[in-house]
């Protein structure tokens, strides 16, 4: 008998789970299973790619300990933002990895983050592909940047270790740590402005490729794409003609109804059937959000990182009485003999809250600070201050400078401010400057209007509409009950203010009290403000007399604050009216420093010069 022939392939015995065949050994080949070509489980397959994989794996269990020493590991995505030292979080994206080998290095963990945090900030930007090299990876903690530690340590390893080794062991033993390590990748300001800016190119690049655009058809009338592609089935859209057919109100046919075959459903037809087409029926458009608009802003806004403002920790209540600051015009003003000033009058107290955040300062001036606040009142007053509840505001009390130094803030100077009653008699007075600044202003406008309703003409330029702030006082009472009497008193008085947005609409100091002369603007809108400012001052003065005009202006391009009444010092002979900002010296310079601009003389005001008495002014007319 002769032997069995000899395989023309490797003998490989194949592991059962690789291998479809149930033999543990392949059986030998006859001559008919050689040239038959049929299929068996003999020579390598892609089973065996594995072996330096698995080899590897086993390899390195072999030289770790039954239990490894494992972590959790917290990775985050952050982005700088100006006052927050270490960023916000992006689009809330944060994701823990439990089971992290204690023994993983800087590089490791970079890696393991990029695998953990790429495809979901990949979805978060809309499919937008990130440059990983220009985001460092940092520990939250301490601020760390991981590429400068050294690559070959592990770089949480020793944190795990306990102080003192447990009993019969002569080192430190690895702790199980009950809280994640925190990592996060922080994407600097000017990468992430690169980032908005190629998001807004896409979306408009996508916008212009025909998203939610309209087409022409051959008869002319126009096709929404965007509703033509979802458009409704037939009863919906039998539903959706009965609903828009209450919109065709200018039809005086009367409406029949008519039942189609096609339909189950009533509709209404006009018994007079025009021979011209009809008009294009109004259609109620409805349109879902956009998607990625919306993701983007649950994520955000849902985000405590994303929370710029707000109410901060040392945020203070009071209980208040408030006195609105309202308009008057100058003639009723000047009728009213009893109140030609400001005065909290009790019977127009409105009671109510106002939050303060102490510290929290929008600016510090010679004599007041301001403060962020949030007044609430709890009768709503349509058109004036506090006509919604915690509307922003700005609060404003008088200081004085403490001018010997400390020793806890040595040649520096600190803000005292002022006892109750002097608080209280400075704030009224300047709630009474803002009063009647009101008021002169409100008279300003009049003069200009009337002007341009008796000229032939219409000013060659635009008049800009500004006005002074919505203000008012809040008073704030503090009660001590004794044995026998109510003791009540005025702790607290502030100046509240309607808040100038100055972030959005800057802040512009146009023309100062102690000059007649606009001050210099870079921009040609505050520029123009400034002149138009100065006209005001021309007709102030001129219209009373010499009596009277304000400076000090200052503000936005919409809102003006903080003014000074500029009086004669004629008036009162030398008595202090008006606060300390009324200068004398600088009302009596003021006809020479005035130079008259295009306003003015299109307006058609006399030249203003000093006469022959220093401490008179006049003004030259030609009438």
């Amino acid at each position: 008998m002769l032997p069995p022939p000899r395989p023309s392939q490797p003998n490989v015995a194949i592991p059962t789970s690789w291998s479809p065949s149930a033999y543990t050994y392949p059986p030998l080949l006859g001559n008919s299973q050689t040239q038959g070509g049929a299929s068996t489980s003999f020579g390598y397959s892609q089973a065996h790619q594995q072996y330096a994989v698995q080899r590897q794996f086993w390899a390195t269990k072999a030289y770790q300990s039954s239990v490894a020493d494992t972590i959790t590991v917290c990775f985050k995505i952050l982005r700088e933002v100006p006052g927050k030292p270490k960023g916000i979080l992006v689009r809330n994206l944060t994701e823990g990895e439990p089971n992290v080998l204690a023994s993983i290095t800087p590089p490791g963990l970079r890696q393991l983050g990029i695998q953990t945090m790429e495809t979901k900030l990949t979805a978060a930007l809309r499919g937008l592909r990130i440059d990983w090299t220009r985001i460092p990876l940092r520990e939250i903690v301490n601020w760390v940047d991981l590429a400068h530690q050294p690559p070959d340590i592990a770089y949480f390893y020793a944190r795990c270790m306990t102080g003192k080794p447990k009993p019969k062991e002569t080192a430190p033993s690895f702790k199980k740590q009950t809280k994640a390590f925190e990592l996060a990748f922080v994407i600097d300001s000017e990468y992430w402005e690169e980032i908005e800016q190629q998001l807004a190119d896409n979306e408009s690049s996508r916008s212009s490729n025909g998203r939610g655009s309209s087409q022409h058809t051959p008869d002319g009338s126009t096709v929404d794409l965007e509703s033509h592609a979802r458009r409704p089935s037939p009863e919906q859209e039998d539903d959706f003609e009965l609903n828009s057919a209450s919109f065709n109100r200018n039809q005086g046919h009367t409406q029949l109804p008519v039942t189609r075959a096609a339909s189950k459903r009533n509709r209404t037809v006009s018994v007079t059937a025009p021979r011209t087409p009809p008009p294009s029926k109004r259609r109620i458009i409805y349109q879902s959000p956009n998607q990625d608009h919306l993701r983007d802003a649950l994520l955000e806004g849902g985000s405590s990182y994303s929370q710029l403002s707000g109410q901060g920790p040392n945020s203070t209540s009071e209980q208040i009485q408030f006195f609105a600051i309202n308009d008057c015009s100058l003639n009723d003003l000047l009728a009213d003999r009893r109140f030609q000033g400001f005065v909290c009058d009790p019977a127009n107290a409105c009671l109510g809250s106002l939050v303060i955040e102490a510290g929290n300062y929008l600016g510090i001036g010679t004599f007041k600070t301001a403060e962020i606040g949030y007044l609430t009142l709890l009768h709503l007053t349509a058109g004036h201050l506090g006509a919604r509840a915690n509307e922003p505001v700005a609060v404003k009390r008088m200081y004085k400078r403490r001018k010997t130094p400390t020793d806890a803030n040595p040649g520096k100077w600190v803000l005292n401010r002022l006892t109750s009653a002097d608080e209280h008699s400075k704030i009224l007075m300047e709630a009474n400057v803002l009063f009647w600044a009101t008021s002169i202003m409100n008279f300003t406008y009049s003069f200009i209007y009337h002007f341009i309703q008796s000229s032939s003409e219409r000013p060659p330029f635009e008049i800009p509409e500004i006005r002074f702030v919505r203000a008012g006082v809040a008073i704030v009472h503090d009660q001590s009950t004794g044995p026998t009497t109510l003791k009540c008193s005025i702790s607290r008085t502030y100046l509240i203010e309607e808040r100038i947005n100055e972030a959005k609409d800057g802040f512009y100091k146009f023309i100062n009290n102690g000059s007649a002369v606009p001050l210099t603007m870079t921009r040609k809108d505050a520029t123009e403000l400034s002149e138009f400012l100065a006209f005001t001052q021309h007709v102030q003065f001129y219209k009373t007399k010499g009596a009277v005009y304000l400076s000090d202006l200052q503000g936005s391009m919409q809102l003006l604050t903080d003014p000074q009444i500029m009086t004669s010092p004629l008036i009162g002979e030398g008595a202090e009216i008006f606060g300390d900002g009324n200068v004398p010296s600088a009302f009596n310079s003021f006809p020479e420093q005035h130079c008259c601009n295009h306003i003015c003389r299109w307006f058609e005001l006399p030249e203003l010069a000093a006469s022959a008495d220093s401490d008179t002014r006049s003004v030259i007319s030609n009438s």
